[in-house]
């Protein structure tokens, strides 16, 4: 997911790409956290089952490897090789984001973080949403919808210094 404000481009330029994702058309339930930073909707092993009447799924630009058709499947590589309360070393000249796997969001070093949600409404009839092997923490439980959550990271502003020493 990329954030309003774009890529971070240090110390390595991230690639850019896009996908619409047409979500159910009948009573759509699609909702996401007041405020969301995330730069229009483009979601980016997580299957969704798009709607089936008139589809209107389409994609451009670089993506993470997956399949991009009549649904969405996508292919992730998950770390937990550290605690999530462990800071890591990222790029922060920009706000980005990473997709939480586990319990919290991991901490980066010199970043708030925000967590954020998108609840996605997928296919009413039939349907076959699914979730295999490693991936992105989904509150559903890879059920009927996906429910994923996204931690948004912003540089930390200054502490206040106090007059008094």
């Amino acid at each position: 997911m990329k954030p309003k404000t774009g890529c971070p481009q240090s110390p390595v330029s991230w690639l850019d790409g896009w996908r619409v994702q047409d979500s159910e058309d009948t009573s759509n339930s699609n909702s996401w956290t007041p405020g969301i930073h995330l730069a229009g909707f483009k979601v980016g092993s997580i299957h969704w089952d798009d709607e089936d009447g008139t589809n209107a799924d389409s994609a451009g630009g670089t993506l993470p490897d997956g399949t991009y058709n009549s649904n969405t499947d996508i292919f992730y590589c998950c770390r937990s090789d550290g605690g999530v309360n462990r800071e890591i070393l990222l790029p922060i000249d920009k706000p980005f984001y990473l997709i939480r796997y586990t319990a919290g969001c991991q901490l980066v070093k010199h970043m708030d973080v925000r967590e954020e949600m998108l609840h996605f409404d997928t296919e009413d009839s039939f349907n076959k949403d699914s979730c295999s092997g490693s991936h992105p923490y989904d509150a559903t439980n890879c059920g009927h919808n996906h429910e994923l959550h996204f931690c948004y990271y912003t540089k930390q502003t200054a502490p206040l210094l106090s007059v008094f020493g």
